[in-house]
């Protein structure tokens, strides 16, 4: 390719193939059929050469267009007369469509959170977030095609989540272990922004959904993480006793104990020594003894066991009280 043509002589095919699917969506006859996977594979080899070239947005809106001629291709092929002897052979043409339509739809959504990640290496920032919102629409598609209790759609929405932790997924999928999931990168996102009080309201999520469920022999390792988690929040943003709930109150009560409720470290897989630690601390801020608080801070930094989210936590009680 001519570097004086480059980029424009792949916007150019671009701009063709788009022009072909174009002229096929207005006349919608049978018979025009295969030539849509012909238009297929044409997005698809224009987006390989697009993100070869480092035009990565491109790349994305190539593979959608792709993604978009597979789903045609599903379409026509359901509606071909059910004649039993090849009821097989569609099946798998259709399973194969779909297979494609995803891969293109997750390839779209890769591509386009790239060409983001690319601008914020570049320091080019706006408030214009229209590649990572692309990338986003991709795997809802995606997300919204496959069955609501395949792995898959659970990979998926793990994927979608790691680009915008916060976002709602418009899916049915259902599994608890996903959800938790789900929660605790929530939670773990709104402490990374400072956001500790949404940060608290999903670990009250996880902890009433284990609950509810009464599975709690399954999740120990989720509730102590999460427990600890809380009870640390609950110190840092000091609610107003109306803004307590129930768990909240309950919570905090198995720390202030006397004598010490061992029997609920015990559940939670507690050391003896964190536990009691962690009853000084509760203690100590009800009653504002601030050299206290950082003397038991100090030592609660000392304890190996503890989650990066804790520590988090936890320098933010030593800024507010080490004045």
């Amino acid at each position: 390719m001519n570097n004086q043509q480059f980029p424009n002589d792949l916007l150019r095919r671009h701009k063709a193939i788009n022009e072909k699917l174009k002229k096929f969506k207005r006349v919608l006859f049978k018979r025009f059929g295969p030539n849509v996977s012909d238009i297929s594979e044409e997005f698809n080899q224009l987006a390989i050469e697009f993100k070869n070239a480092s035009l990565l947005e491109y790349a994305g809106l190539s593979w959608q267009n792709a993604a978009e001629c597979e789903h045609i291709i599903g379409l026509f092929e359901k509606l071909l007369p059910p004649v039993e002897r090849f009821f097989f052979i569609f099946y798998l043409m259709i399973l194969e469509n779909f297979c494609a339509e995803v891969d293109f739809l997750l390839k779209a959504a890769r591509s386009y959170h790239e060409a983001d990640t690319k601008l914020e290496r570049l320091c080019i920032r706006s408030n214009d977030n229209s590649f990572i919102d692309s990338s986003l629409q991709c795997y809802n598609n995606a997300i919204n095609l496959l069955p609501d209790d395949s792995p898959m759609k659970a990979a998926v929405i793990k994927e979608m989540l790691k680009v915008k932790p916060s976002v709602e997924v418009s899916s049915g999928f259902a599994s608890p272990p996903h959800k938790i999931h789900d929660l605790a990168a929530a939670a773990n996102e709104f402490m990374r922004t400072k956001d500790y009080k949404s940060a608290l309201d999903k670990l009250d999520e996880i902890i009433d959904d284990v609950r509810e469920r009464n599975v709690q022999h399954f999740y120990v390792d989720v509730i102590r993480r999460n427990e600890i988690s809380r009870v640390l929040l609950l110190l840092l943003l000091e609610l107003p006793p109306t803004r307590l709930t129930e768990s909240h109150k309950n919570l905090m009560d198995k720390f202030t104990t006397i004598p010490p409720d061992y029997l609920f470290a015990e559940q939670l897989h507690l050391s003896k020594e964190l536990f009691f630690c962690l009853s000084e601390i509760v203690l100590a801020c009800r009653k504002s003894k601030l050299s206290e608080i950082v003397e038991i801070l100090d030592r609660l930094f000392r304890f190996k066991t503890l989650e990066t989210e804790h520590y988090l936590i936890l320098k933010e009680l030593n800024k507010k009280y080490d004045q």
